[in-house]
C-alpha cells in the first residue's frame, strides 16, 4: 500500500489510510495469524480474545501483539 500510495512517509501513509477508511472506501479488519499459518479475522482489537483456536492445528494459542495484523479490504457496497 506503501508504494501504491506513494506515501513518501509511515505519517502520510496513516493520513491517507485514515481518508480511504473515513470515506469508507476501505475497511480494517485485523488478522491473528495462528502457529499453523491460517489468519482469524476480527473488527478491533476489543474483540480479539487473549487465547484462540488454531483452526489448521486444533490447539489454543495466547494472541501476542505480534501476531495481529492490521489488513484492509475495499468496500463493495
Amino acid at each position: 500500500m506503501f508504494d501504491i500510495m506513494q506515501a513518501g512517509t509511515s505519517a502520510h501513509l496513516a493520513i491517507l489510510i485514515n481518508i480511504l477508511v473515513t470515506g469508507r472506501i476501505i475497511k480494517r479488519f485485523l488478522i491473528v495469524r495462528c502457529p499453523s499459518g491460517e489468519g482469524l479475522s476480527f473488527q478491533s482489537y476489543g474483540d480479539i480474545p487473549e487465547i484462540v483456536r488454531d483452526p489448521g492445528m486444533d490447539t489454543e494459542f495466547e494472541v501476542l501483539a505480534a501476531n495481529v495484523e492490521p489488513t484492509y479490504r475495499l468496500v463493495l457496497d
